[in-house]
C-alpha cells in the first residue's frame, strides 16, 4: 500500500506582448483559438474514485504553525519544532482521515482504507492489514538535492510525516519495521530522519543515494533482502 503526502502549488501566468509599429507600439499578431468555453460549475469530469467516490478533504488550522515568513533566514526555518505545533498537526490528519472515510474513529478509518485497497487492488474482500505487509509512504522532497537542508524551500514537513507514522503505528497497527518513507529521487534531510527516529527507530527510509556523512544513520541502507 502506498500513501502519498503531496503539496501542489499551481501558478498561472498571463503575458501581453507588443511590437514596434509605424510610430507606435502595436499588439503582435497571435494565432490562437479563442472559442474555448469553461465547463459548467460543479460538473465534475471523469469517474469518481475512492471509499467515498470523488470526495476531497482538507483541514485548516492557522494555529498549527507560527512561522513569520523569513524565507531568507537559515536559523528560523518553517520546519523547526519552534514553528510547528505537533499536536495540532496530529489532530488535522486525524480529522481528514475520518472525514475521508466517514469513520467514527481513526482505527475505523484505517480499517476502511485497508479494506478498500485490498478489495479494489488485490481482489480480497474484508481483508484488514496484516503484520508483515509493507506500507510505503511517498513524500515530496523536490528541493532536497543535497543531504542537508538549511533553506526554507517547500518540502514535506517532518511534523506531517511524524503524524502519519504515528497514525500507522498506533491506529492502523502497522509494525514500525514494515513502514518505508521514501523519495527515490531526492535526499531525506536530517531533520526529517531525526524527527521520525526519535519516536520510531525501526521505520526505514529510502532516498536517491546511500547516506552521506552529514546524514544521521539508523537502519539504513536497507538490508539486501528487505
Amino acid at each position: 500500500l502506498g500513501i502519498s503526502i503531496t503539496a501542489v502549488l499551481g501558478i498561472v501566468s498571463w503575458s501581453i506582448w507588443t511590437m514596434p509599429g509605424t510610430g507606435e507600439f502595436a499588439e503582435a499578431a497571435v494565432t490562437t483559438n479563442w472559442n474555448w468555453a469553461p465547463e459548467a460549475a460543479n460538473a465534475p469530469i471523469g469517474i469518481a474514485r475512492g471509499i467515498n467516490p470523488g470526495r476531497v478533504v482538507w483541514a485548516h488550522d492557522p494555529a498549527a504553525t507560527k512561522w513569520g515568513g523569513q524565507w531568507k533566514a537559515t536559523t528560523d526555518q518553517w520546519w523547526t519544532d519552534a514553528n510547528t505545533d505537533q499536536a495540532r498537526v496530529d489532530a488535522m490528519l486525524s480529522a481528514t482521515l475520518r472525514r475521508l472515510t466517514s469513520a467514527a474513529s481513526d482505527e475505523e478509518a484505517w480499517q476502511a482504507i485497508f479494506r478498500y485497497y485490498n478489495q479494489k487492488t488485490r481482489k480480497i474482500e474484508k481483508r484488514d492489514y496484516r503484520p508483515g505487509e509493507g506500507v510505503a509512504v511517498k513524500i515530496n522532497l523536490n528541493n532536497c538535492t543535497e543531504s542537508t537542508k538549511i533553506d526554507n524551500q517547500t518540502d514535506a514537513s517532518p511534523h506531517m510525516v511524524l503524524a502519519m507514522v504515528r497514525q500507522l503505528v498506533t491506529k492502523a497497527h502497522v509494525p514500525q519495521q514494515d513502514i518505508i518513507v521514501y523519495d527515490a529521487k531526492r535526499y531525506i534531510y536530517p531533520a526529517m530522519l531525526l524527527k521520525i527516529w526519535s519516536e520510531f527507530k525501526d521505520v526505514r527510509f529510502v532516498q536517491t543515494n546511500p547516506p552521506k556523512n552529514d546524514q544521521p544513520k539508523n537502519l539504513w541502507p536497507l538490508d539486501a533482502d528487505a
